[in-house]
């Protein structure tokens, strides 16, 4: 056997490492060909729906133009969208009177205002322009879009002259630009004056990709036309922040290592150069992020204010003391309703996606994610034991192994996800540990699986179904040589066999004989015991090998009753068959003993061998002598006591003290019965 196992157990290595390669190689497929992305991100949505978080902090405000405040100002003052400019001139000012730290308009005023009855369009502007002025907190929005390589070359379809100059005045110097960031190309742009009066620009470009949610934004453009200097164009968000925290440092920002560094922040990027939103709860007016208030109920704040009437303001000033206000539309008819992982829930304004990443920035706290090289890594490293581990481990705890990896990568994910907000791309890890958990049991089945199907029908017969199993699972124990262990031994024989087997014809002794030692097979199977051998009509059996058992003494005595019993039994059915009474001797003995697979390396048995062995066969023939049916020796009865095992049902008779052939030292001999 040892020519054998060898090479199946090199066969078997060889095969588990193929696997892995296979398995790990699957895995790096998936991560270069980027396949599984459109599952990770989906699943990512749902991690944010799943935990959902409060943002804590309490420094931003929404003020919405909303269905309500179309419909209100429609009815009451008889003013339809676009509303006046000094509207927004006359909000501004309530606004900066209640201790606003900065004010931001998510929207466009890049064409000129109209006339209308009481107020003409330029003076609208003017009113507007010098309510900003005096702010100097405002931060305005622009539209812009990525520039073809022909209009960063040429300036083609770009604002020219000095509104160009006017707008990258609000650019950002940055050490170095990212490759994979496209040069943005203004397209809306507020009007000169009110452009001039802003303390800052910043776009409200999102990109839309893949299945047209959002959930990624770029913080920093290059900008078209303006790339040579290292202009950089700052989303409306970054926008805000920096106008929020003050003059720019000595250091320039820089774009290094996937990440933005910028003031006292390190900002994760994607290797588009986009920045993963981290998105808190869903948004709109109830129960969303962060507290909305009507842009009606605002103004109509600020024109009691005016006219000092306190009492009529729908709002209460402080409502707005030290926080950012954002200002732009959420009514449905504006078409500023974004998708986003929350869509499902609520619509979810284009200003509020701008007010969450402007709450990203000034919490600084942002998605961290696992790199795709350690991610690969991981995965080659997480393979091997768990391909080793499936194809060598027993069924039972291999399949929990199958089945609890992966969910313990499912729950880790969530888990960071839920505590720390790291990204772990629990769907490239789930579905890449698959082919190799497959490919590991599908090897099995067709050669381990096999292999022990037939070991356990070859010695079913022969042996206790735990002994089956542990060969099945294990066929290295088959194997030759033995260990030494304190066993029980017992030897039964029929009694005059040989007078027997003379009164019946040859069909008729096999039938009988046949028909005995399966009785007392089954008795020695139902108490643990392992059939060693049948001699004729002898039996020779053991216990505590191969499965451990501490109570093999007292299994071994049990056992031997309950053959005197059954034997008592069958013996009315055999009379009424006509076969002859039938008397049998037992003997038992505890000692050490040699057990294993004994014989030559081509054809063995598993048996035990001994001096205790031999007591064990001399004491059988002594129950005829003493008129007995059972007897044990010392060594038995001393096991039993000494394990302190439960005695109920036997009564141990002493017999005598014997010395046996080939033994020097008496030994006493006891007669059991039934209690």
């Amino acid at each position: 056997m040892r020519s054998f196992h060898a090479p199946h157990k090199r066969r078997k290595v060889i095969s588990l490492i193929l696997i892995w390669f296979f398995s790990a190689g699957l895995g790096t497929v998936f991560h270069l060909t980027d396949v599984l992305a459109p599952a990770e991100r989906l699943l990512l949505d749902h991690k944010f729906l799943l935990f959902q978080r409060e943002y804590e902090r309490d420094d931003i405000a929404l003020i919405a133009v909303d269905a309500s405040s179309l419909d209100r100002f429609s009815s009451e003052f008889n003013l339809y969208w676009p509303w006046p400019r000094e509207m927004y001139g006359m909000l501004l000012d309530y606004l900066n009177e209640a201790g606003a730290r900065t004010v931001t308009f998510d929207i466009l005023f890049d064409r000129p205002d109209i006339d209308r009855l009481d107020t003409e369009g330029p003076v609208s502007d003017r009113r507007f322009a010098e309510s900003i002025y005096s702010s100097d907190n405002v931060v305005l929005a622009i539209n812009s879009v990525p520039a073809t390589g022909e209009d960063s070359a040429s300036g083609k379809s770009m604002p020219s002259g000095n509104l160009l100059q006017d707008i990258y005045r609000h650019a950002i110097p940055l050490k170095n630009r990212h490759p994979d960031i496209p040069p943005m190309r203004p397209v809306n742009i507020p009007i000169t004056p009110i452009q001039l009066a802003a303390r800052q620009l910043g776009s409200a470009y999102v990109p839309t990709r893949h299945d047209g949610v959002i959930r990624n934004t770029y913080l920093l453009m290059p900008a078209a036309g303006g790339v040579e200097e290292g202009l950089h164009i700052p989303s409306l968000p970054m926008a805000v922040w920096l106008t929020g925290t003050g003059p720019p440092p000595q250091k320039l920002p820089d774009f290094s290592n996937g990440r933005l560094h910028i003031h006292n922040r390190s900002i994760p990027l994607q290797p588009d150069g986009t920045y993963r939103i981290n998105w808190y709860t869903r948004g709109g007016v109830r129960d969303g992020t962060f507290p909305y208030y009507s842009f009606y109920d605002t103004f109509r704040s600020s024109l009691a204010l005016m006219q000092d009437r306190p009492d009529r303001a729908p709002l209460e000033a402080d409502l707005f003391r030290d926080r950012h206000v954002v200002i732009g539309a959420s009514a449905a008819g504006l078409a500023d309703i974004k998708t986003t992982p929350f869509s499902a829930l609520e619509p979810y304004p284009g200003m509020e996606i701008q007010a969450t990443v402007l709450a990203n920035l000034l919490d600084g706290e942002f998605l961290e994610e696992m790199s795709g090289t350690l991610a690969l890594l991981l995965l080659w490293i997480v393979l091997l034991p768990v391909i080793f581990g499936i194809g060598a481990l027993r069924h039972v705890t291999s399949l929990s192994l199958a089945v609890i990896l992966p969910l313990l990568v499912i729950t880790s994910g969530l888990a960071a996800f839920a505590l720390v907000r790291f990204v772990v791309p629990t769907f490239f890890f789930t579905v890449s540990l698959m082919p190799g958990i497959g490919a590991t049991y599908i090897y099995r089945y067709l050669t381990e699986e096999r292999q022990k199907k037939a070991i356990t029908s070859a010695f079913s017969q022969y042996v206790q179904k735990e002994f089956v199993y542990r060969i099945a699972e294990d066929p290295g124990q088959l194997r030759l040589g033995g260990q030494q262990k304190e066993l029980t031994i017992l030897f039964s024989d029929m009694a005059d066999f040989t007078s027997i087997s003379e009164k019946l014809e040859p069909q008729e002794l096999s039938a009988f004989l046949n028909d005995y030692l399966t009785e007392m097979t089954r008795i020695v199977f139902d108490h643990g015991g392992t059939l060693d051998k049948f001699i004729g009509d002898a039996i020779m059996a053991f216990w505590g090998a191969p499965i451990e058992q501490e109570d093999h003494a007292l299994r071994a005595c049990r056992c031997a009753l309950a053959m005197q019993r059954r034997l008592e039994e069958r013996s009315k059915e055999w009379s009424n068959m006509g076969y002859p009474a039938v008397s049998v001797r037992i003997g038992i003995n505890t000692g050490p003993m040699i057990v294993g697979n004994m014989g030559s390396r081509d054809r063995f048995n598993y048996t035990v061998l001994g001096d205790a062995v031999n007591l064990g066969a001399r004491l059988e023939p002594l129950n005829k002598q003493f008129g007995t049916k059972i007897i044990i020796s010392e060594f038995t009865l001393r096991h039993i006591r000494k394990m302190g095992s439960d005695e109920t049902g036997l009564k141990v008779r002493e017999l005598d003290r014997i010395t046996v052939k080939g033994k020097s030292s008496a030994v006493t001999i006891h007669e059991l019965r039934e209690a």
